[in-house]
């Protein structure tokens, strides 16, 4: 004798919300622009239906976001009108993808350590050591946090704005 019937309940489609919605570190992919005529995307543009997309860092006015290995700014009111579908199970981003860590010679005994945002090119940490050794040490880790931490765990840790 068969059992009950079975009844397969579709899943709930994933939420579509505009681009700005997005934390650092959100993932998605573009399902559909809301753009006026005379605000039509360039053929070229980035922002197109079904490329993912990333949010490195977020301000009131710019989001940065990685569309395909690259890079680029928009800003938070064309942000609102770009649709996307967020991939829920993403992992928070690393703090590497909002900023690099550089060490260089400053002179003939002069090392820096240096954090730059990479949304806007900024230096935001910069540290001066005599001593090659210490230098090396202090890049390793903040290179090593930045891989291991997401952006606010990086910048409260190091007293990054």
């Amino acid at each position: 004798m068969p059992g009950p019937p079975v009844v397969n309940k579709p899943t709930d489609p994933p939420a579509v919300r505009p681009l700005a919605s997005l934390p650092p570190g959100g993932r998605g992919r573009i399902s559909g622009l809301r753009l006026e005529v005379a605000g039509r995307r360039a053929p070229a543009s980035p922002l197109r239906r079904g490329v993912d997309v990333q949010v490195l860092e977020a301000t009131e006015e710019w989001l940065h976001v990685r569309i395909e290995a690259r890079e680029y700014p928009v800003p938070r009111d064309l942000a609102e009108r770009v649709l996307v579908t967020a991939a829920e199970d993403e992992p928070v981003a690393e703090a590497a993808d909002a900023y690099t860590v550089l060490l260089s010679r400053h002179g003939r005994a002069n090392w820096l350590v240096r954090v730059v945002a990479r949304a806007t090119g900024t230096v935001v940490l910069s540290e001066s050591f005599e001593e090659e050794p210490a230098a090396r040490g202090r890049f390793q880790q903040l290179r090593d946090d930045a891989r291991r931490l997401d952006g606010a765990a990086f910048r409260a840790g190091h007293g990054l704005p």
